[in-house]
């Protein structure tokens, strides 16, 4: 799937062991790596956030 990336890997134990905790927590999303969470806090930001020029514009 990543045959191509650079990006550092999640050491499969690893993965696992959040993944465990996320279950024995009752959690309905896991988020794996710090790559995914980054992602996540973006997509749930708000527009502005994002997209600085857009606050600067109402000004």
């Amino acid at each position: 799937m990543a045959a191509n990336s650079t990006d550092p890997e999640t050491a499969p134990g690893d993965l696992v062991n959040v993944m465990f905790d996320a279950v024995e927590a009752g959690k309905h999303e896991v988020l794996a790596d710090e790559v995914s969470m980054q992602l996540k806090e973006g997509l749930s930001a708000l527009l502005e956030a994002v997209y600085t020029q857009l606050g600067r514009m109402s000004e």
